[in-house]
């Protein structure tokens, strides 16, 4: 297994953003973990959805409109036998309900 960073977004509006989609490679990716950095010093909120089918609301939600206080900087989640993203097609979304206010990264291990 490789250790690997999967995706990187920041988003510019409060529209949701694809940060990783499973490729039809052979892969089977796991996402390990999940770290989000606030870069704004207000509180704001943020999303993330596991959703192939264009939902965005409470029904897909991993993280549904948490709230990071004006102090708190750095968000991280582990996942250790990772989330299970073998399908092709399975996608990560992330949302953030401030504009420009989060830097999302997620890592994994892959097979090859």
């Amino acid at each position: 297994m490789r250790k690997i960073r999967l995706g990187q977004e920041f988003p510019t509006d409060t529209d949701p953003v694809l940060i990783y989609e499973t490729p039809d490679n052979g892969t089977q990716p796991s996402v390990t973990s999940i770290t989000i950095t606030k870069v704004i010093d207000a509180t704001a909120n943020f999303s993330i959805y596991f959703n192939p089918g264009g939902t965005f609301d409470k029904t897909t939600a991993l993280y549904h409109e948490v709230t990071a206080a004006a102090d708190k900087r750095i968000i991280k989640d582990s996942y250790d036998k990772g989330l299970g993203m073998g399908n092709k097609g399975d996608q990560l979304w992330v949302k953030s309900h401030t504009a420009e206010a989060f830097n999302f990264m997620i890592f994994g291990e892959v097979d090859k």
